[in-house]
């Protein structure tokens, strides 16, 4: 974004984040990663906060993906991207400006998560649109997956989490082995994000299920994936 003077002019459609709102800033905690198989994040670990962290308090712009948020402000991205046509553009919070500065001093420089998120993030927005440098290798069109489903076996509840690249219906939804419902998590349109539903082995009529196998059936912009559940 660029100041006019007395306003800061809007360029949020260029940006992952809404960046004509403010932003918070973190000096502690840890930079959160959501999703190491992305090609920006992959292979990056959580890694502490050495100056700042920032965030935009307005959240993501539609469309974009959070990869990554902060153990001290859970749910603010921390990492994410937006396809901008056929551009990319990728949001750091963490990799503050400020916090390079000094860069002979710098903890960053120290830390090889948070260099390799920089490099890579760097190499995949500028891969797009026909920039002329290596790419990281073939990107993948971002689709909507079932993350995890935790714990399990589980003897109380689990939390089924999964991410969507892009605003889309989505249907989450407990089977038996019969294939008969038992309870119905999600139904409906949803924004983009990694999102957490919990079941508490409770089913439609508000009943305890009984211990056994039971199926996690994920639908969602053209994905269908399953998951057995193990109720102890």
């Amino acid at each position: 974004i660029y100041r006019e003077p007395g306003a800061w002019s809007p360029m949020d459609t260029a940006c992952a984040v809404m960046s004509s709102g403010d932003y918070g800033f973190l000096t502690s905690g840890q930079v959160r990663i959501l999703d190491n198989t992305h090609p920006i994040t992959n292979g990056v670990s959580d890694f502490s906060i050495y100056d700042y962290g920032e965030y935009a308090k307005a959240g993501m712009w539609p469309g974009a993906v959070m990869l990554g948020d902060y153990t001290g402000a859970s749910g603010q991205a921390s990492i994410a991207y937006k396809h901008i046509g056929a551009g990319r553009s990728v949001y750091l919070g963490p990799i503050y400006y400020a916090a390079f500065q000094n860069y002979n001093n710098e903890p960053y420089y120290q830390d090889a998560n948070a260099m390799r998120l920089l490099k890579q993030a760097i190499e995949w927005a500028a891969w797009g649109g026909g920039v002329g440098i290596k790419g990281p290798g073939a990107i993948t069109r971002a689709r909507a997956e079932l993350k995890s489903v935790r714990p399990n076996p589980l003897a109380g509840k689990t939390v089924i989490s999964y991410s969507l690249p892009r605003q889309t219906m989505v249907r989450l939804a407990i089977y038996d082995l019969a294939g008969q419902l038992v309870r119905t998590l999600v139904s409906g349109v949803e924004p983009p994000g990694l999102k957490r539903v919990a079941w508490d082995r409770i089913d439609e009529l508000g009943q305890g299920v009984a211990a056994g196998v039971y199926f996690c059936r994920f639908e969602a912009d053209k994905t269908v994936q399953t998951r057995k559940l193990v109720v102890r």
